[in-house]
């Protein structure tokens, strides 16, 4: 028998890279769960007069860890393959609502195959499944899925490793920068995709190309109406934002939890290319292997996702709703976010999201 004690200092994750409880997180993190949880914030800790364990802050509000569930489906719900890599991508359709013995596969399903909800769910009787079952129809055959193979074909947010982002608005949320050639897939609405030609009539973006990135679904990202590419990290990074200096601010390097300062510093008006934020740092270049290039999250950098260009004349909003101004064709602002139908410019003021008003450039 073992015994778990929460209160250790062993137990601290500010002390030790491999707590028991992260230890659970990155069991759930596994496969075989189906379920994706980002990497755990700074805990805020301290020790009592005893050398007990204890936590200054009990509440945090973590969005990148609400985790849509597949289990509340409901007959009649359309849903999609995910891409299970302990079956080689596929996903097994099986005669029977379990993994055991009586239970054999039916079928095997490719990714981003369109799946019907007919009834379930159904639970497993195996205590080393994190999943249920469903039955349900998809390419034509019934049977049962397990929920951890199911994915929801528009998430409502793009999510990087910190900072998560609405896409409830049909603006770009940032670019993807191709790092090596990836080919340009189009979406046939039956489960699967088309590798397709570029306006230059190639079947590849090339390496350099910075694409508008709508959204994701699952391991591909939208680029815009119904194209794709596949996600692999090697060949793409993410860019978010522009962070502007406000004023003389430090460039560090964040390796294995340690700060060290790289030795540049940058001077007021510089806009740099953003991959990442927390409340910390903003995430500015490097990598996990070399260490990441930060700039500390103090209010001396301000972040923005893109201009708004006014294409005829119109309103800018106070918080209050009233006409603060009117913009007139050709002058731009700033956009710090967009959620629905406002551009947010900053102070709690605010653009329509109009495609006839105004036209959105990400970063």
């Amino acid at each position: 028998m073992g015994f778990y004690n929460g209160l250790s200092k062993r137990n601290d994750p500010n002390e030790h890279a491999e707590p028991y409880q992260e230890k659970v997180f990155d069991y759930l993190r596994r496969d075989n769960t189906g379920v994706k949880i980002s990497a755990t914030p700074k805990i805020a800790t301290s020790y009592k007069s005893d050398g007990t364990l204890q936590f200054t802050k009990l509440q945090y509000d973590i969005d990148s860890w609400n985790t849509p569930s597949m289990q509340a489906l409901e007959v009649g719900d359309v849903v999609y393959t995910s891409k299970s890599s302990v079956t080689n991508g596929v996903s097994n359709l099986r005669n029977y609502p379990d993994t055991s013995a009586n239970s054999s596969v039916i079928a095997k399903v490719e990714p981003h195959s369109k799946v019907k909800i007919l009834a379930g769910p159904y639970e497993s009787t195996s205590s080393a499944n994190f999943f249920s079952f469903f039955k349900v129809s998809v390419n034509g055959k019934e049977g049962y899925m397990a929920t951890s193979n199911l994915q929801g074909m528009e998430p409502a947010t793009l999510t990087v490793p910190h900072a998560t982002f609405p896409t409830n608005h049909r603006q770009p949320v940032g670019r993807v920068i191709i790092r090596d050639d990836v080919p340009l897939l189009r979406d046939n609405k039956d489960g699967t995709f088309t590798i397709t030609e570029t306006n230059e009539g190639n079947p590849t973006l090339v390496k350099g190309e910075m694409i508008k990135l709508f959204g994701a679904m699952g391991d591909y990202y939208n680029v815009g109406g119904d194209y794709y590419i596949k996600r692999y990290d090697p060949n793409m990074v993410v860019m978010i934002a522009r962070a502007n200096t406000r004023e003389n601010i430090k460039l560090y390097v964040l390796k294995d939890g340690k700060l060290t300062e790289q030795g540049t510093t940058y001077g007021p008006g510089h806009n740099l290319r953003v991959y990442d934020y927390d409340s910390q740092y903003v995430y500015v270049g490097g990598s996990e292997e070399t260490g990441l290039q930060v700039l500390k999250n103090d209010g001396s950098v301000l972040l923005y996702k893109g201009f708004a260009t006014a294409k005829k004349p119109v309103n800018m909003y106070a918080p209050d709703g009233s006409v603060h101004k009117v913009i007139q064709p050709g002058e731009r602002a700033r956009v710090y976010s967009i959620d629905g139908d406002r551009l947010n410019v900053g102070g709690g003021y605010y653009l329509p999201n109009d495609k006839g008003l105004v036209n959105y450039s990400p970063h």
